[in-house]
Order: C-alpha cells, then structure tokens, then sequence
C-alpha cells in the first residue's frame, strides 16, 4: 500500500475530502476492515468518520495517528474503549463523541487531552455529573455539548462558575458563565 493507494480506497468509498492531512468520510460505507488504510496517513491531522460503521476495532489504527487535531466520530459504534488510545492523541483540539457509547470512563481520559478546545458528548446518556465535573481540568477548553446526557443543572452551575469562560451547550441552550 501506499499514501496515493489509501487516498484512492478512501474517495472509492465516498470520502469527499482526503489528502495526507485530511480524511473526511461522514456517511460513507467505511467500516473496521478499511481502518488498516489509515496507516498509510500518519500525517494526518483531521479524521472525520461520523456515521460510519467503524467500531472500536478501529480503534488502534485511529490510536496511531499521533498528529490529529480534529478526531469527529460521533453516530459511530466506539464505546469506552476509545479512552485507551486518547493518551496516544496528545495534539486533539477538537474531538466528536456526539452518540456513541461513552460513558464517565472516557470523560475521565480525555482530562488527558490538555489542549482539547471543543467537545461534543452529547446524546450520550450514560455521562452524569462526575464525569463532567472532571473535564474542568481542561485549561483551553472552549466549548463543551452536553445535550441528552445526564448531566444535572446542579452539576452545569457548579462547572460554569469554574469555568466561566466555556460555552455550554445544554438541553436549555448555550450556557456561559453562571448557569
């Protein structure tokens, strides 16, 4: 295999934007078995698999993609799983988890993510107060979605008073500073 090669398997897919850097395949028929291509774009920086089949089988090709800044796998099948390869993707700024199967347990790993700006989790039911709560640690953390998850007002006060400068995306709408 080469770069030219996967670039190709990738826009035979339905791919419409794939180049060393960048692969944005929502929608398309990808699963687990065309995961290997991706280790013929170490380089790449954006990764957007939304609505696809990749499961976390997919998840230690993904793991190996050390310069990704923007990971979007949200309608996908990835579970808690996916926490064990965030230490692997140090350069994430902006990630995707909007309905998978997360739960706290990946919350608490993406604490690990220090230069994580934005972060959709929502429609993730099984996220509740403490793993939210942890993701205050994220100094550059810009946005934050959170819709169909959990999370209690009680808990969105408490984080917006400690990160008031995060914009929340809540069931009520945009929340910023005292809730």
């Amino acid at each position: 295999m080469s770069v030219e090669s996967a670039i190709e398997h990738f826009r035979s897919l339905g791919a419409f934007l794939v180049t060393p850097r960048q692969l944005h395949a929502p929608q398309t028929t990808l699963s687990d078995g065309d995961s290997e291509y991706l280790a013929e774009l170490p380089e790449l920086q954006q990764l957007v698999l939304s609505r696809t089949s990749i499961t976390d089988r997919s998840l230690q090709q993904i793991g190996r993609l050390e310069n990704l800044d923007l990971l979007d796998l949200s309608e996908t099948s990835v579970s808690d799983a996916f926490a064990a390869i965030l230490v692997r993707l140090p350069h994430l700024r902006t990630l995707g988890l909007y309905a998978t199967r997360i739960t706290d347990i990946t919350l608490d790993a993406i604490t690990m993510l220090p230069g994580l700006q934005m972060l959709n989790v929502s429609v993730n039911p099984q996220i509740t107060d403490a793993g939210f709560q942890n993701l205050a640690q994220l100094k550059h953390l810009k946005s934050v979605e959170i819709h169909g998850t959990n999370v209690s007002d009680a808990a969105i006060n408490s984080f917006s008073i400690q990160c008031p400068e995060v914009l929340i995306v809540t069931n009520r709408g945009p929340v910023r500073g005292v809730a």
